[in-house]
């Protein structure tokens, strides 16, 4: 399209694809070449100057802007310092090297705060999420800074990928909240089964009311066992309960000679037979001579020295 020999012709022909594509980046390659041919040929620096100018205003992050600024004299976009790349590595410095995590983290907060639309702002976002999920196990301040970057830069290679990652997380702690929940609801149910295991067991131990209410059975389903100590302790001692008679053969005093009550056993299926009695020295009188005085059936034999009416001897008064 250029030719040395035709200059305005060349120059016609990109103005006309400046005219019909506006936007395109042809635009800024013809714009390039009208200000070259003027600048070189013709040697109109004032045009060209013009032009060039025009060209990097419009076009700044095109190649063809950066020959303009290099006719007119203008700094490089290539030989720029990047500020937030140098507080970046500054703070992958701070981590990696001196171990200051404090510090890297406050340099991270300073490039998103201060160089938002940088490139090196999401990798400051990230690379904090990532100390604090790896370096400090602060899981929480984690997960709120790679939300910021998903929400911020949903597009990036990095808000998609983080993005997946969020989704599991949450999924993992879905999971871990029913299971958590599921033993709870087990401990729950065991610990009522036991309850219920329990009452039942204390109510088959409970004393029968009827036998309590005749005495057989304590208040503490004890069958007898305070009564029975009580008795035990007073015969050994040869003393009957307070408030009780003194045991069959022994005297006021409660002295030893009668015979121990039998204590009933509620287990057992039936009462014990009562113990013999032993008639006391009076009684045993008594009994002898009801014995004397009945008379002797007919026919039957009488000892000769049986004590009976007959021959009984009557006692010889004094003379």
């Amino acid at each position: 399209m250029f030719s040395f020999d035709r200059p305005d012709s060349s120059v016609r022909l990109f103005l006309q694809v400046v005219e019909s594509k506006p936007d395109s980046a042809m635009t800024a390659r013809a714009l390039y070449s009208i200000g070259y041919i003027i600048y070189a040929i013709k040697k109109d620096t004032l045009q060209a100057d013009s032009l060039f100018r025009s060209l990097v205003y419009l076009y700044p992050g095109s190649p063809h802007a950066e020959g303009a600024r290099r006719i007119l004299g203008w700094p490089l976009l290539s030989d720029k310092v990047d500020t937030a790349g140098i507080v970046y590595r500054e703070a992958e410095k701070a981590w990696w090297d001196e171990k200051d995590l404090k510090r890297a983290l406050k340099l991270y907060d300073a490039i998103a705060d201060d160089y938002p639309s940088s490139p090196y702002a999401i990798k400051a976002q990230f690379s904090k999420g990532w100390l604090y999920e790896h370096e400090m196990s602060a899981y929480d301040k984690a997960i709120e800074a790679y939300k910021t970057i998903v929400e911020k830069y949903p597009e990036s290679a990095y808000g998609k990928n983080l993005k997946n990652k969020l989704t599991r997380h949450e999924q993992a702690i879905q999971a871990i909240e029913a299971r958590k929940k599921a033993i709870a609801d087990s401990i729950k149910q065991a610990a009522e089964k036991a309850k219920a295991a329990s009452d039942s067991l204390r109510r088959s131990l409970a004393p029968d009311s009827t036998a309590q209410a005749a005495g057989i059975i304590d208040s503490t389903g004890s069958a007898g066992v305070a009564a029975d100590s009580a008795q035990v302790d007073s015969t050994a001692s040869g003393q009957s309960p307070a408030g009780s008679a003194p045991l069959p053969g022994a005297n006021a005093e409660g002295q030893p000679g009668g015979t121990r009550p039998q204590v009933l056993n509620p287990d057992d299926d039936e009462p014990p037979s009562p113990a013999p009695h032993k008639p006391s020295l009076e009684e045993e009188v008594e009994i002898e001579k009801a014995v004397e005085d009945k008379p002797a059936p007919p026919g039957a034999a009488i000892p000769p020295d049986a004590k009976t009416p007959q021959n009984r001897k009557r006692p010889v008064g004094p003379e």
